[in-house]
C-alpha cells in the first residue's frame, strides 16, 4: 500500500459548472488512482459537494492531470453516484 498523496482542489465555481483538480503532493507530482486511494479521494468529493449543495451546478468537472495510472477500481469509483 503506497502513502496517498492525491486531493481535490476546487479551482472555479458558476452556477453552470465546478471544475475540480486532482494534485499531487508527490515528490514526482504524479500518482495513481487506485484501490489505495478511491476511499480518500472520495471522502474529499463528498465534502466538496456538502460545501457547494445549495447550489450545485449541472456540471462538474476533473482534472486529472497528474494521475499516471487508473485501475479498475479508480475507474469504478468515477461511476458511482455519489449523491
Amino acid at each position: 500500500m503506497t502513502d496517498n498523496l492525491l486531493k481535490i482542489k476546487v479551482e472555479c465555481v458558476t452556477s453552470e459548472k465546478l471544475e475540480l483538480s486532482l494534485y499531487s503532493a508527490s515528490k514526482n507530482n504524479d500518482s495513481e488512482l487506485d484501490f489505495y486511494s478511491v476511499d480518500f479521494l472520495e471522502e474529499q468529493l463528498t465534502d466538496i459537494i456538502k460545501d457547494y449543495e445549495k447550489r450545485l451546478p449541472v456540471c462538474i468537472s476533473l482534472s486529472l492531470k497528474p494521475i499516471r495510472f487508473i485501475d479498475s477500481e479508480g475507474v469504478f469509483f468515477w461511476g458511482v453516484d455519489l449523491f
